[in-house]
C-alpha cells in the first residue's frame, strides 16, 4: 500500500470513526447527569477552541479560520435558532450561514498556507468580521 493510498484511508477511516461513536453515544447523553447535559451545550466551543489551540501550535492559520467560522456560524445558530424559523433575524441567519459557511470553507480551502499575524491573516479575519456584521 502506497503512503498517499494509506493517508488517505486512514483520514476515511478516522471520519467514519468519529462518526460512530457520535452515533452511539448520541442516545446515552440523556442517562447524564443534569450538570453534564448542561456542560453539552458548552462541548462544541470547547472542541473548537482545542482545535484552534492545536492549529494554532502548529502554523495552520487556514484552519484556524474554517474554526473560526465554524464557530461562529455555531454560535449563531444556536442563538437565533433555538425556537426554530419564526422571527425575520433567525430566517436571515438561517440563510446566511447556509450559504457563507460553505462558502468560506471554499474560499479558505483555495488560500495558501500563510502566517496568522502576518496582513493577510488579519485581512482573513477581517473577511469573517465583516460577514458577521452584514448578518447583524
Amino acid at each position: 500500500m502506497s503512503n498517499l493510498t494509506f493517508k488517505l484511508f486512514s483520514s476515511f477511516a478516522a471520519t467514519v470513526f468519529l462518526l460512530v461513536a457520535a452515533y452511539i453515544a448520541l442516545p446515552k447523553i440523556a442517562l447524564l447527569s443534569p450538570f453534564f447535559q448542561e456542560l453539552m451545550h458548552y462541548a462544541p466551543y470547547a472542541v473548537i477552541m482545542f482545535a484552534g489551540l492545536l492549529s494554532l501550535r502548529f502554523g495552520r492559520s487556514r484552519v484556524v479560520c474554517v474554526l473560526s467560522a465554524i464557530g461562529l456560524a455555531y454560535l449563531g445558530a444556536s442563538c437565533y435558532l433555538k425556537d426554530g424559523q419564526g422571527s425575520f433575524s433567525a430566517k436571515v441567519v438561517f440563510h446566511a450561514v447556509s450559504i457563507l459557511l460553505p462558502l468560506n470553507l471554499l474560499i479558505f480551502i483555495a488560500l495558501r498556507e500563510r502566517k496568522l499575524l502576518s496582513s493577510h491573516g488579519v485581512l482573513r479575519f477581517g473577511f469573517i468580521l465583516l460577514q458577521v456584521a452584514a448578518i447583524a
